[in-house]
């Protein structure tokens, strides 16, 4: 059993943790800020007398440049220099102009005077002002050089009268103690400043300050406690000019603020303390309620139960922190459930396995590969892997990689924890033994400290996969035998792109080019409107272009060039072929030279045609005369010679009808044959169609019976040609009905179109053939039958009939029941 911890309150925690922190945060912080004020008002000070020893620097610098340049304009005055040309003269009014003269600025106190070279004082202003010049002025003046020169007894400046280059007086600037005190006067506000001649004696001191006087030596060892700041006024001034401040009157503030940094110090201690104090004991009365809700739920058990503790804001916001973590727990626990089931659900094998391979889970699919067998589950899914597959992927970990694994079953693992997932198809050896290909993902499972716990790997079964890919590679192998086959057929084959204006042909094989006789850089990018020509029928031109622009297919012959100018006749079919959202996107062409063909079928048809109409008119003249020596020689005749009569009317009769057949095909394929359709009553032509073939039905003793709900309408046709339709159409029906049958005559409005009638002629035979049924609008096509009455016939009348119909924009079409019986139906349009 673990020990119990020591409990402690809330205040002592709160102290424990605070105090020692706020402690060592106010003594640095009173260091830091004794650190800065001192920092700071030491470099105030120093600001400070900077920029007051700037200013007065600035002053007495501009007021002595002032006074020697007032000096010098003065030396080049004209009534001084003519007092020197002319020293009688000058005393009327020399004197009187000295007199006069002022020293600039706002100091008044300086002696100016006129002297020789000889010294002696020429005029003045003052007359007590003593003046005491040594050697040193007399040799600079006379080489016409500014003299200056200050120490205790005064400053003295003095500027050579230049007449006519050369030196012949002076004018000297006294300031004695007194006034040179007055004229180096300048105000501070926060420092003393003090001026020194070069040996350090005091000319100018501040006023306001009781340290040093005028006339005494100035010594920086009495200013070790000050802070100062000294230059020359200028670089040919012997003037020192030094600005001091004490540091107790500077850094008094520093004293002022230790102390109320202290006070402050001892009052936040004692306030931080209280509050911990007060704030510790409502927070230990808070979490108490907490505790004892959070014991209920626990006692309880019940994730659905919410906790409420109060409004203020910090703790609002743990009692939603807390709700909602609860309310995510239920979640996580339903959600947990609900993800288990899709897991043991998914349909794929499924493993999670540890980094070594360890398998930890697996779902039901992938238990399934071993339900067959004995044998467990393996313990390492490596142990699943062909070890063949894994030697060769290792192989390649080798060569591509530069990595060696320690073992083969690592080869998977290490691609997976390099890419975080990855696919590689192995095969899995699963229940009795079996080895399947699958596609195995790996996919890397990592903690919050982004370190790899394991796997979670998925397995896909491709067996039919490869199997369709073989599928695909033979069907590969086919297309191109097919690509070959059609770069050797005869027909020419081009590929139109049906996108694009004017259907350009980008691909056609060498049948094509050699019916047009071009080259393929001449055909490609091209409409096959190339072939096209002077004597095209543009007819059939305009079928092609409604047949392309409604995406048809369409079969025509039509009369093309080539590219030597030689007509030839193309049998032209196209298609179209369109994408998965209908639209058009290629149109095959397929172009048969039919030339040859054409001539010959002309041949045929005039062979035909010649024989057809040569025959015609004896086959008539013979089948009248037997019919006549038929009726007059019909009762004298023998058995023997009326029977061999009979034999020659019927043959006559059949060699009659072959040739009418015969040249109403020509005309009918020539386009000659002519209609002229009119307004006709449908039960009329019905019904004297039937009488016409009543004698015929006699024959075969067959009865044809008209329907009684015939409609009462009106139909547009050539009433002949649907007379000769209804007649093959009945002649059919009584020759393959059964002896002793019927065969019935309907009709229906609207059974196919609004505008259209429905006429139905059924007999009740033994039906149409499977063979039969697909060639029997063809010409010549005749049923096999072992009944020599069912074979008499051309084998011409239902093509002639379907071009009837179709001519009069009708269809005809028909249903059959082997053993049952046949209904042909036409359908015609009315009136």
């Amino acid at each position: 059993m673990k020990p119990r911890r020591r409990e402690i309150s809330i205040l002592f925690y709160v102290s424990r943790r605070v105090l020692p922190i706020m402690l060592p945060v106010m003594l640095v912080a009173f260091i830091l800020i004794y650190k800065f004020t001192y920092r700071t008002i030491q470099q105030q000070q120093q600001q400070n007398i900077r920029n007051e020893f700037s200013f007065a620097h600035q002053t007495l610098n501009n007021r002595l440049s002032v006074t020697r340049g007032w000096l010098k304009n003065l030396a080049q005055n004209g009534m001084i220099v003519n007092s020197l040309v002319d020293p009688k003269g000058a005393g009327e009014y020399i004197p009187q102009l000295f007199k006069t003269l002022r020293v600039p600025g706002p100091q008044s106190g300086g002696s100016i005077k006129l002297l020789d070279f000889q010294g002696r004082v020429l005029a003045t202003n003052n007359l007590n002002a003593a003046l005491q010049l040594n050697d040193n002025w007399q040799t600079k003046v006379i080489n016409g050089q500014y003299y200056e020169t200050i120490d205790h007894n005064g400053l003295i400046m003095a500027e050579p009268i230049i007449i006519n280059g050369l030196p012949e007086g002076t004018l000297v600037l006294l300031f004695d103690t007194a006034t040179l005190a007055e004229f180096l006067k300048v105000s501070s506000v926060s420092s003393y400043l003090f001026v020194t001649d070069a040996h350090g004696y005091l000319l100018f001191t501040s006023p306001d300050q009781n340290y040093f006087h005028v006339g005494h030596d100035y010594n920086e060892n009495h200013f070790a406690d000050w802070a100062i700041s000294k230059q020359h006024i200028n670089m040919n001034s012997e003037l020192m000019l030094v600005s001091a401040q004490k540091n107790n009157i500077a850094f008094q503030a520093v004293t002022d603020v230790q102390y109320a940094m202290v006070t402050f110090i001892i009052i936040a201690f004692c306030g931080i303390f209280l509050s911990i104090s007060l704030v510790g004991r409502s927070v230990a009365a808070i979490l108490a309620n907490v505790s004892d809700q959070l014991r209920v739920l626990h006692t309880e058990k019940n994730l659905s139960k919410r906790i409420k503790l109060s409004t203020i804001k910090e703790l609002a916001g743990l009692e939603r922190s807390y709700n909602e973590l609860a309310e995510e727990l239920q979640d996580t626990t339903v959600s947990k459930e609900y993800i288990d089931t899709l897991f043991d659900g998914m349909p794929l094998p499924v493993f999670v396995v540890k980094p070594d391979g360890f398998i930890v889970r697996t779902n039901e699919s992938a238990l399934s590969l071993f339900k067959d067998t004995n044998s467990e589950i393996p313990t390492y899914f490596q142990e699943m892997i062909l070890h063949d597959d894994l030697e060769k992927h290792q192989e390649e970990l080798i060569k591509h990689f530069a990595y060696t694994p320690p073992n083969a079953g690592d080869t998977f693992f290490y691609l997976a924890r390099k890419h975080n997932r990855y696919e590689m198809e192995m095969r899995l050896i699963a229940a009795k033994g079996d080895i399947k290909p699958y596609i195995l993902s790996a996919t890397s499972l990592k903690d919050h400290k982004n370190k790899l716990t394991g796997y979670i790997i998925t397995a896909t079964d491709i067996q039919d996969r490869k199997q369709q890919e073989k599928e695909i590679m033979n069907l590969a192998e086919q297309n191109t035998l097919m690509a070959r086959a059609i770069e050797e057929i005869d027909l020419g084959v081009t590929i139109s792109d049906g996108r694009q204006p004017h259907q350009p042909i980008i691909f056609c094989n060498q049948a094509f080019m050699d019916i047009s006789g071009r080259k393929m850089e001449e055909i490609l990018g091209f409409s096959c409107g190339f072939m096209q020509g002077a004597e095209t029928d543009p007819a059939v031109i305009q079928k092609l272009s409604e047949a392309i622009n409604n995406q048809n297919s369409i079969r025509v012959e039509i009369l093309n060039y080539k590219k030597n100018g030689e007509a030839f006749w193309n049998e032209l079919s196209l298609n179209p072929i369109l994408g998965h959202d209908g639209s058009l996107k290629y149109y095959v062409g397929i172009q048969n030279d039919i030339t040859e063909r054409k001539r010959v079928e002309a041949m045929k048809k005039e062979f035909i045609s010649t024989v057809s109409h040569e025959l015609r008119t004896p086959l008539t003249s013979i089948h009248g005369s037997l019919g006549l020596i038929n009726d007059l020689y019909d009762s004298d005749m023998p058995a023997e010679e009326k029977e061999l009569l009979s034999i020659a009317y019927r043959n006559s009769e059949r060699l009659k009808f072959l040739v009418d057949d015969i040249l109403d095909t020509e005309k009918l394929e020539a386009g000659e044959m002519r209609f002229y359709p009119k307004n006709h009553d449908l039960l009329d032509i019905v019904q004297q169609s039937v009488q016409l073939n009543t004698i015929y039905g006699e024959k075969y003793g067959v009865k044809f019976v008209i329907s009684d709900d015939i409609p009462d309408t009106r139909i547009y046709v050539d009433k002949d040609r649907i007379v000769q339709v209804f007649a093959n159409l009945l002649s059919n029906a009584a020759k393959f009905s059964k002896e002793l049958g019927r065969v019935d005559i309907g009709a229906q409005l609207g059974r196919c179109a609004d505008d259209m009638v429905r006429i139905s002629i059924t007999d009740y035979g033994d039906g149409i053939s499977d063979d039969f049924q697909k060639r029997i609008f063809t010409k010549f096509a005749q049923q096999d039958s072992s009944d020599v009455r069912k074979v008499q016939g051309t084998g011409l009348g239902l093509y002639i009939t379907k071009k009837i119909v179709e001519s009069h924009d009708g269809k005809i079409d028909f249903k059959t029941k082997i053993g049952q019986g046949t209904t042909f139906y036409i359908d015609l349009p009315c009136c």
